[in-house]
């Protein structure tokens, strides 16, 4: 990839700042692709969303990154704090929180939320007798079933720690991850998202 030698005008710096402003969505089929061609391309290791409720981006991208020996950091392995059970149906999001941008509008951060509360009480197994709370679960999924231990984690709070997982904490069985396969193939069994 070459960069252009021709000074930016201000046209085009305009054109790449509203491009910034215009709302994405967090989780975009695209990424897939662009993750791809980066690593095949350039041989880049590359970082992109991948937990226990959102695998759909990181799972056809593993193994290209394997394949061409370069590693994939996964981010928000939170799902943006649905995995930290800190969040309730009465749970809003300010205009300037991160989860207001994940979404477009009140309508669908809800429905994001309350398809996403739905999921966690699906995986409550993960936590149920195991020593693990459904935070340090995420964490541990990521680790063992793809042997990718690049995790990004955004901690910015004391309160979120409980979620980072210690050497003891045990990790997921086999009949703990096929489960977890089986609600990600049926889409947690009753939600749209």
């Amino acid at each position: 990839m070459t960069r252009c030698s021709k000074p930016c005008t201000p046209c085009a710096a305009k054109a790449r700042s509203d491009l910034r402003r215009r709302p994405r969505p967090a989780i975009d089929k695209r990424q897939i692709e662009e993750a791809k061609a980066a690593i095949q391309e350039r041989g880049a290791h590359v970082s992109d969303h991948y937990n226990l409720l959102e695998p759909m981006i990181g799972e056809p991208v593993f193994p290209v990154a394997r394949q061409h020996e370069v590693s994939m950091i996964t981010r928000v392995p939170h799902s943006s704090g649905l995995l930290e059970g800190a969040y309730s149906e009465q749970t809003s999001f300010r205009p300037d929180d991160h989860r207001s941008f994940r979404v477009t509008d009140d309508e669908k951060r809800k429905k994001w939320l309350l398809d996403g509360l739905k999921k966690v009480e699906r995986l409550s197994f993960l936590t149920q007798n195991t020593g693990r709370t459904l935070g340090q679960a995420a964490i541990k999924y990521i680790w063992p079933s793809h042997r990718w231990p690049p995790c990004c984690r955004t901690s910015t709070t004391n309160s979120s720690l409980p979620n980072l997982p210690r050497c003891d904490t045990p990790d997921l069985t086999r009949e703990e991850l096929a489960r977890i396969g089986e609600l990600s193939r049926s889409n947690f069994g009753w939600c749209d998202s």
